[in-house]
């Protein structure tokens, strides 16, 4: 611990400044995806302005859904990781996507049937699903 006075921001500071909220800011430091680099003398965390952007970039990350994970990789190393990561994360998102669509096409298929009816539709759907796969 720094026992040299701290001048960075308190928590309530920097969610004043970024709007985020300090418990996405304590969450942050409990799952170790990034700590403020400062501390007070009577220990409290003090965000210096690289701590903050660490922050914003973080929120950034989990507003894309970037996985814990992968933010870690990226505070590492932001200029050889970000676009990595971000090739990942849009891969991801549009399987996400694609595999709604899927869902919503199907369900929209099922809404005017009864149950049963819809049972029968799907086990048909996975026949003809199967018949396409063995022709190509």
């Amino acid at each position: 611990m720094d026992s040299t006075k701290a001048t960075g921001k308190t928590i309530g500071a920097v969610e004043k400044l970024t709007g985020i909220p300090k418990r996405e800011l304590k969450y942050y430091i409990e799952q170790k995806i990034m700590c403020p680099s400062q501390r007070t003398e009577s220990g409290y965390w003090e965000y210096g302005d690289e701590d903050i952007q660490k922050v914003q970039l973080t929120a950034l990350c989990r507003n894309l859904g970037i996985p814990v994970g992968a933010i870690r990789r990226i505070l590492a190393d932001p200029e050889s990781r970000w676009q990595e990561e971000l090739e990942r994360q849009i891969i991801q998102l549009t399987n996400k996507r694609d595999l709604t669509e899927a869902q919503l096409h199907l369900a929209k298929r099922l809404q005017n049937n009864s149950v049963w009816e819809a049972l029968q539709i799907y086990r048909d759907s996975l026949t003809e699903k199967d018949t396409a796969l063995a022709v190509k």
